[in-house]
């Protein structure tokens, strides 16, 4: 989801790891509430301790939107946060454009050989070596690995912004073009 507040557009996302804590309260009080009735003597405490956290989980997964900040736009910049790569503000001066691309992949599975395509909206850098002397040893090695492999230099999942992956990319080459 896209929100513009002062000319700063936020991109942000569901928190997969507030929605896989959430499902596991929703497995753990279904296994306890199971628990709970198994014996003949049923023990309510038990009972009570699962039904409590299944109506937890489901009123945290349907209640609550944990969402996690992915990227803001400014005409500052791009500040990434979906990547192991970021640091700080990437100013329009150092991205060269920002585009959508497939990565293709293949993989094998036995004999049987697939090829799975990814889409990234890929930050391309103006001098991706200036931008990679900002980083630490392991994010510079990450980042030349991934140009390696036929990455942008910055990349964000497109399954991680769904249907805004083409109105971030909008977005940006609009404030690039004013700089």
């Amino acid at each position: 989801m896209i929100k513009q507040t002062n000319g700063v557009y936020r991109v942000e996302a569901r928190s997969t790891l507030a929605d896989g804590i959430m499902f596991c309260l929703l497995i753990f009080g279904a296994l306890i509430l199971g628990a709970g009735f198994w014996d003949k003597p049923v023990m309510w405490g038990v009972v009570v301790l699962g039904v409590a956290c299944v109506v937890a989980g489901v009123l945290l997964l349907t209640v609550f939107k944990f969402k996690k900040l992915v990227a803001e736009v400014s005409e500052e910049g791009i500040l990434e946060r979906a990547s192991k790569v970021s640091k700080g503000v990437i100013r329009w001066e150092e991205i060269e454009s920002v585009r959508i691309y497939d990565c293709g992949m293949t993989n094998s599975l036995g004999r049987r050989r697939y090829r799975r395509t990814d889409k990234f909206v890929g930050i391309y850098l103006v001098d991706p070596d200036a931008y990679a002397g900002k980083l630490n040893i392991i994010q510079k090695g990450i980042m030349k690995a991934g140009l390696k492999m036929g990455f942008a230099p910055i990349s964000i999942p497109c399954n991680l912004l769904g249907d805004d992956a083409e109105a971030l990319v909008e977005i940006c080459s609009s404030l690039a073009k004013k700089k």
